[in-house]
């Protein structure tokens, strides 16, 4: 009997001692976290009354556990209709900025079971940090809280895009560049790209042309491949993607090659 009730005793204390350890190891927040992997954001913000820098408008897309990216849209916007809508007066192309999101261990204040996650980049304006605020469930509402140094903190809703220009994660890896000049009249330039990716299951892969004011001076025409990445956390695997642009009516005389960008392995350019 003494022995049972010592065995007992000795039981009790040790899982008072491991939930301890949980506690303030933080388990308990890391299993919650995970939760959200797999989510994927498709988000903006409507034109900024007060820009961010020289920022008017915010766009946010990707995988909350395998990256994105984000448009600091610096084009200048018309005051909103009586629909609230507004429009776009200018027509610059702004590149995205590839990001990642990292996980902020916090509890919600509110109860609501929010998550927040810091998003790492070449941000800007420089040195501002953001904080994308995803609620429990994935049609609740997002925030963009953005930190400037000397700044008042800068809270922004964003908004579901309906139909999101672009499938949501630039492929990590270009790996060949094929073009071809159909004679046709007018004659159309057709670029096929082949990219690597580090999981199978990657979808709607798309290779877009970039929209220039001017035409770039050393003819050199820059391209984007991007695809959607598969739901929650495949294994790794070595998978390719390959996608086509066709571009009608082209100036032959101002094209001299294509660039088109990756992640890792920086740009591959062509030249004719």
């Amino acid at each position: 009997m003494g022995m049972f009730i010592s065995s007992s005793i000795h039981f009790r204390t040790l899982s008072f001692i491991m939930l301890g350890l949980i506690s303030c190891l933080g388990i308990t927040q890391t299993v919650f976290a995970q939760s959200s992997r797999g989510r994927t954001v498709s988000l903006q913000s409507v034109p900024l009354t007060s820009a961010v820098g020289n920022v008017q408008k915010i766009t946010l897309s990707g995988s909350l556990d395998q990256g994105g990216e984000m448009v600091f849209d610096g084009n200048q916007y018309s005051a909103p209709d009586r629909f609230g809508d507004f429009q776009k007066n200018t027509g610059t192309y702004f590149p995205p900025v590839a990001v990642r999101f990292a996980y902020v261990d916090m509890p919600d204040p509110t109860g609501k079971r929010r998550k927040v996650y810091e998003i790492l980049g070449a941000l800007q304006p420089a040195k501002s940090r953001y904080y994308l605020v995803s609620p429990s469930k994935k049609t609740g509402d997002y925030r963009l809280v953005i930190d400037r140094p000397g700044e008042d903190r800068r809270v922004i809703s964003l908004e579901a895009m309906a139909e999101p220009a672009l499938p949501n994660v630039r492929v990590p890896r270009i790996l060949k560049i094929e073009h071809a000049l159909l004679k046709s009249n007018p004659p159309t330039l057709v670029v096929t790209v082949t990219g690597q990716v580090n999981t199978a299951g990657w979808t709607e892969a798309k290779l877009t042309r970039r929209v220039y004011v001017q035409p770039p001076a050393d003819g050199i025409w820059e391209y984007d491949l991007f695809a959607t990445p598969p739901a929650g956390n495949p294994p790794a695997a070595v998978a390719m993607v390959k996608a086509t642009n066709r571009w009608p009516n082209f100036d032959a005389t101002a094209v001299k090659g294509v660039r088109v960008f990756g992640v890792d392995d920086g740009v591959v350019e062509v030249r004719f």
